[in-house]
């Protein structure tokens, strides 16, 4: 009876990890690689160009009468481009606003650019978050789990007034949340209700916007039958944004902000809110 030659030894399993570990954070940076690719092709080529005051301008015939002949499917279209521009975090989605309420009126528009601007915010909170936001909260040491456990304990609140308060730019406000473990339930109703204040009052400033229009073409016609060589458009952004407007979205987003400021000053106190209550 014969001995079997003495067989070599397995490898260690370890040596294989490396390899998936790779392979797995590449598939997690998939959603914002190709939000960033496309975002940067779409830049470059300048479309998000078009969407401004002087393509409204020229193209203020046309969606009019799309929005006459086929409302729901301009509506979906509008909010379709609009969820876009929030979610590949492109420059101007503010004045998408300003067109909602130019072609809906400032009531629908504005409805229409809230829950746009939402969904396009969840969409880029997710990628953000399954691409690198679960990797630096398992990473995170002790100093950064004191300071996402305390931000968790009144994430709704710090959400809120950031989307209220908005001196931060909104694509900030949309991924810095991702990246310290906000609950996407907080993350999209504090963004929803945050929002209400400002993008009604571009939807109302937009409403008014066909008037001022008319007002720039005569303007035009008038120039260039004066023989002036430059007759290009003057309308400028700051002509609806009127003082009175944004003294008014500032007044309702400090009234806005007082029950929070309340809720916190009850919870420093050491007093619980009567909500809270069992």
């Amino acid at each position: 009876m014969t001995q079997d030659a003495p067989r070599d030894p397995p490898l260690p399993q370890a040596a294989e990890a490396p390899a998936p570990r790779r392979r797995r954070w590449l598939l997690r940076l998939l959603p914002v690689v190709g939000i960033a690719l496309l975002a940067a092709a779409i830049l470059a080529t300048g479309l998000h160009e078009s969407i401004g005051i002087e393509g409204l301008m020229d193209r203020r015939d046309q969606l009019r009468g799309f929005v006459a002949e086929r409302p729901l499917l301009t509506a979906l279209g509008y909010a379709g481009v609009y969820v876009l521009f929030v979610s590949l975090s492109l420059p101007g989605a503010w004045w998408l606003s300003v067109m909602g309420g130019f072609l809906f009126g400032w009531l629908a528009g504005g409805a229409l650019a809230v829950v746009s601007a939402t969904t396009g915010a969840v969409l880029i909170f997710l990628a953000a978050r399954t691409s690198v936001g679960e990797a630096i909260v398992k990473r995170a040491g002790p100093r950064l789990t004191r300071f996402l456990k305390a931000f968790r304990r009144d994430a709704f609140s710090y959400l809120l007034i950031l989307r209220l308060l908005p001196v931060i730019p909104f694509w900030v406000n949309n991924l810095a949340p991702a990246l310290v473990g906000a609950r996407l339930s907080n993350f999209a109703a504090a963004t929803f209700l945050g929002i209400i204040p400002v993008t009604f009052a571009f939807a109302f400033a937009g409403e008014g916007l066909d008037r001022m229009m008319s007002e720039e073409r005569l303007d035009q016609a008038a120039c260039q039958a004066a023989g002036h060589a430059s007759c290009g458009p003057s309308l400028a952004i700051s002509d609806l944004l009127t003082p009175q407007l944004m003294a008014a979205v500032a007044i309702i987003s400090v009234l806005s902000l007082l029950p929070i400021l309340f809720r916190r000053r009850l919870g420093l106190a050491g007093v619980r809110p009567p909500d809270d209550e069992e």
